[in-house]
């Protein structure tokens, strides 16, 4: 059953290609959350984005920590980074993705990062992750 309006005109156009498509699931907004681990498995959120913005703050920002640091420590997240995407629904918020990578399929954060400061944004996690620092 296709409940997505969107996936039945693309089977329509390729009717060979296989589908998996589930119903929205009920939400105010999903968030992405940057985060650096520690070698003790210790988080630090850098920022939050969300489709209407990006800030190194959110309303639910204690809520997402409390969400963050579950599933790192369920995952055993350790000097890493990673983008996580949680819906959020009144004062909770759900897990749905995990992206163990810099966000997103531009280089935005890069130029930005590199424009203000002079240096690779890439480099300085590294560093970071490295010497252990967050």
């Amino acid at each position: 059953m296709l409940v997505d309006r969107e996936v039945a005109v693309q089977l329509r156009l390729n009717p060979d290609d296989t589908w998996v498509a589930m119903a929205d699931i009920p939400s105010d907004e999903q968030v992405w959350v940057m985060t650096l681990w520690d070698s003790r498995g210790g988080s630090r959120i850098l920022w939050y984005s969300t489709l209407k913005r990006h800030s190194t703050r959110h309303p639910l920002a204690d809520v997402l920590a409390y969400a963050v640091r579950d599933v790192g420590a369920k995952l055993g997240l350790k000097r890493w980074m990673a983008f996580m995407e949680f819906c959020t629904k009144g004062g909770s918020a759900s897990f749905l993705d995990l992206n163990p990578r810099l966000p997103g399929d531009d280089d935005w954060p890069e130029l930005v990062w590199q424009h203000l400061s002079g240096r690779s944004f890439g480099m300085d996690i590294a560093n970071l992750l490295c010497k252990d620092r967050l």
